[in-house]
Parts: structure tokens; C-alpha cells; sequence
């Protein structure tokens, strides 16, 4: 309250404009772990097409192959094994890079948006693992969506880019420091969470 009209003026159109960029953000984001998970479940079927026919052997071949078990199982255990791999790659993350990934972190937002403090949920290291863990969850073909990571990538792009730090990378700019204290950062969270929600489901008005 003891800003200057023109003060609170500024105030407002930088919580915008950090907004916006947290918006924008979060929606590539989003963009590339579509585009970057299809590529890997194409790439995981093409590999098992690929076995598949150099099992078999070549379509004009005079002399077909035995029985056709043996190279459908080939198949499928080519895909069981790069399931395997992709989750496990996921879990790996989670186990050693940061346990706060685990989960879809809307339990663990809401928490924070309640004062509650909960440890490491908003560190660099959590957004790699999460963002590369459901990556690798939903390529290797786990039941799982995007939805509630989103919110939660949301949430730490939010913290850090409205605080203008990371204590993971331990880097802390000048920027911005008029926002470092509670209230602010968990308006930009809320916003984070928020924009990770349209990400999720391509509603841009959400």
C-alpha cells in the first residue's frame, strides 16, 4: 500500500508479463514431451516391425519359415524389454534424482498453495525428473497421462521463473527480487499450476 499509483501500475503489468512468459513456458513444455514421447513409441514399434521382418525373412522368400511363433515372440519380447528399459529409466529418476518427482504432485501443490512446506517440490531437479520420468512412463506404456505432472511442471517453471533462482543450479540474479516473499510466489505457483492444467488438456482459455 505504499506504492505510488504508478508503482502498482508497474507492479501489476510485470505480474503479467511473468505470467505470460510462465503460460508460454509451460506450453512448450508440454508441446515437447507430446512430440518427444510419440517419437519414442514410434521408434519402439518400428524396432519390433523391424525384427519382426528380418525374422520372417523376405516377402518372395520360396521356402517360409517353420512355424510363426518364433518370430512374434521375438517381437514382443523386444517391446517387453524396451518397456522395461523406459520405465525403469523413469523409476531410476525418481529413486535417485529427486523422490518429491514421484507421483502427479497435485497433492503436493495444493499443499504448498496451503502454506504447507514441502520439501524439494519446487527444485530444478524435480522438474528434470518429472518432465523425463513421465516422458519415459508413458512411452514405455504405463496406464499414466501428462495431466497431473503438467500441473506440477507448471508449478516449479512458476517458482523459478518468478523468483528469477534455482537453488539447484545455484544461480540467483538480481532480477525479480521484489517478488522473493511468500505471497507473491505462491500467486505465481497458483498461475503455474493453472497454466499447467491448459497445457495438459490444449485449453488455451483454462
Amino acid at each position: 500500500n505504499s506504492h505510488s499509483p504508478a508503482q502498482r501500475h508497474r507492479l501489476l503489468i510485470a505480474k503479467w508479463a511473468i505470467c505470460m512468459v510462465i503460460g508460454c513456458l509451460t506450453g512448450t513444455v508440454a508441446f515437447l514431451i507430446d512430440v518427444a514421447g510419440q517419437q519414442l513409441f514410434n521408434a519402439k514399434w518400428l524396432a519390433a516391425a523391424a525384427t519382426l521382418n528380418a525374422t520372417l525373412g523376405p516377402s518372395d522368400s520360396e521356402t517360409p519359415p517353420r512355424s510363426l511363433a518364433a518370430p512374434w515372440l521375438a517381437s514382443l519380447a523386444l517391446v517387453l524389454a524396451l518397456n522395461g528399459t523406459l520405465v525403469a529409466a523413469a523409476a531410476t529418476l525418481v529413486l535417485r534424482l529427486s523422490p518429491a518427482a514421484g507421483g502427479s504432485g497435485i497433492p503436493e501443490v495444493k499443499a504448498y498453495l496451503q502454506g504447507i512446506k514441502v520439501p524439494a517440490l519446487l527444485r530444478t531437479s524435480t522438474l528434470v525428473a518429472k518432465t523425463f520420468g513421465v516422458l519415459c512412463a508413458v512411452a514405455g506404456g504405463l496406464v499414466v497421462g501428462k495431466e497431473g505432472p503438467m500441473i506440477h511442471t507448471g508449478a516449479i517453471l512458476a517458482a523459478g521463473l518468478s523468483q528469477g533462482s534455482s537453488k539447484t543450479c545455484n544461480v540467483r540474479t538480481m532480477w525479480l527480487k521484489r517478488f522473493r516473499n511468500d505471497h507473491d510466489k505462491r500467486d505465481f505457483v497458483s498461475a503455474g499450476a493453472a497454466a499447467g492444467v491448459a497445457a495438459a488438456f490444449g485449453a488455451p482459455p483454462g
